[in-house]
């Protein structure tokens, strides 16, 4: 019996640690240094429980939940100078990364080369030299493609019909969260379907940047996907 209390002990401890760890993620992400009814109850439904009967406070669930939180999407106000700063501020950070150059080859040691002179016709170029002479390739810079560099001419309507675009996604796929390249392809091809701009990935990040600022998604850096809060 002992044995059975400790290890039922153990259980709650570790479930109240996990609850209260992603209690804290939902207020650090608001930028609140207290927390609230709803931090908890997202917390427990993010682990598969419900509670009710909170009034005001209750977390809304299922569809119609899904739907009023992907109109606050629809409906934020986004300047659209803000998002090209936060596409343009995106787009250094990803180009600070490069590729590593090549690895510098280890020069042959003055026997092997003189053998190789000696054997080779006179005719010849000397290989040795000509490595010598060739500029070293440079170092790539990631995040230098057009489709990462934000759109100069980009519109009021543009953004809207975007953020339009984010909001049908989550509610037409019946979906909390998805990768950000699903609402960035509903986005463009909305856009094109139209006659907009196609706004490029740098500037779409910059909206999603600018949504996650004003709690209205939660930009995952690690697994690059976009939850509805």
């Amino acid at each position: 019996a002992k044995a059975t209390i400790a290890e039922a002990r153990h259980a709650l401890v570790e479930y109240m640690k996990a609850v209260l760890k992603d209690t804290v993620v939902y207020t650090e992400h608001a930028r609140r240094m207290t927390v609230t009814v709803p931090d908890v109850l997202r917390a427990l439904r993010k682990r598969g429980t419900t509670l009710y009967g909170y009034g005001g406070d209750e977390l809304p669930t299922g569809v119609k939940s899904r739907h009023r939180r992907a109109e606050t999407i629809r409906t934020a106000p986004v300047n659209v100078q803000d998002v090209l700063n936060a596409a343009r501020t995106g787009q250094a950070h990803t180009a600070a990364a490069t590729v590593p150059p090549p690895a510098a080859q280890s020069p042959q040691s003055p026997p092997i080369v003189e053998a190789a002179r000696a054997t080779s016709p006179a005719s010849a170029p000397d290989s040795s030299a000509a490595a010598l002479t060739t500029p070293a390739p440079t170092a790539r810079v990631l995040g230098a493609t057009p489709d990462t560099v934000p759109n100069d001419a980009v519109t009021p309507e543009d953004v809207t019909l975007a953020q339009s675009s984010f909001a049908k996604h989550f509610q037409e796929a019946h979906v909390d969260d998805c990768p950000a390249s699903h609402l960035f392809a509903r986005a463009r091809a909305e856009n094109r379907a139209v006659g907009r701009t196609v706004l490029s990935e740098g500037t779409l990040r910059g909206l999603l940047a600018q949504l996650q600022e004003q709690n209205r998604v939660m930009v995952d850096t690690d697994t690059d996907r976009v939850f509805l809060i």
